[in-house]
């Protein structure tokens, strides 16, 4: 059950970052939101990710207070803080009042600006389980094999990445989990 009482952004700027404590992975995630402008706030990263099933909740404690918050965003919190010091981030489940329609309307419309104006945007494809990094893998080593000053477009099928055998290797079983992933097949039109 969640106790924690946002403090009202009070102006059209205002944002919430988070200052994501540092902790080992069976710790609970604890955080504290810091109130800054968008303007005027410090280094951040932004966190692109799905939601995913809202019927699964996790408590989080905030500023000593617990908030309830969907699975992927506690499972991204659990992975992305560091073990020896703490990291502030932006992901709008816990930086955007969800309870409250009028600031999460306000706060959608600063998104665009609030993943530019980050140090560096996280797109979080959830845990080791799904693979993503033998997904990146196979398609860098696609994009090299393709980028080869020798490579005959009519011959892709010769490439080892190709071979049948190889067909139902982790890395195809991680490319094709990589390309069905909610974030991945959501329209581009959230990149213009």
């Amino acid at each position: 059950m969640s106790n924690y009482v946002y403090e009202c952004l009070d102006k059209p700027n205002n944002i919430r970052l988070l200052d994501l404590q540092s902790g080992s992975p069976l710790d609970q995630v604890s955080v504290s939101l810091l109130k800054t402008t968008i303007d005027s706030a410090p280094e951040y990263e932004a966190v692109s990710y799905t939601w995913g099933d809202t019927l699964q909740k996790c408590v989080v404690n905030v500023d000593g207070q617990d908030l309830e918050v969907f699975g992927n965003s506690y499972e991204a919190l659990t992975e992305l803080r560091y073990p020896d010091q703490n990291r502030i981030i932006w992901i709008d489940a816990l930086c955007i009042n969800q309870n409250d329609p009028d600031e999460k309307s306000w706060q959608i419309m600063l998104m665009g600006d609030l993943y530019k104006n980050a140090h560096r945007v996280i797109v979080w494809l959830c845990g080791p389980r799904h693979k993503p990094h033998e997904a990146i893998e196979m398609i860098n080593r696609l994009w090299l094999a393709c980028w080869d000053p020798e490579f005959d477009p009519n011959r892709i099928k010769d490439l080892p990445e190709f071979d049948p055998a190889l067909q139902d290797s982790m890395h195809w079983d991680a490319l094709k989990c990589f390309y069905c992933h909610p974030w991945v097949s959501r329209s581009p039109e959230r990149f213009r």
